[in-house]
């Protein structure tokens, strides 16, 4: 959940951000054990697409991810 003053703090950024503040990451989650027990299926009507597979991990300890970045 994010309060007020979070809200506040991410448009401030946004504003203020330039482009070469972004740049690409890719997050690599190999799907072991410990990550499927922590994966929970997206409900139909809160996918991208109906037929698409969606999952969500709302806790994902950094030993089990890696980022890539360019």
């Amino acid at each position: 959940m994010i309060g007020e003053d979070g809200l506040g703090d991410i448009n401030s950024m946004i504003e203020t951000a330039e482009t070469i503040d972004f740049r690409p990451l890719l997050y690599v989650i190999p799907a072991g054990a410990e990550v499927l027990a922590l994966m929970k299926e997206v409900p139909v009507r809160d996918r991208a697409h109906p037929l698409s597979s969606e999952y969500i991990i709302e806790v994902l300890p950094k030993r089990l991810f890696d980022i890539i970045e360019p």
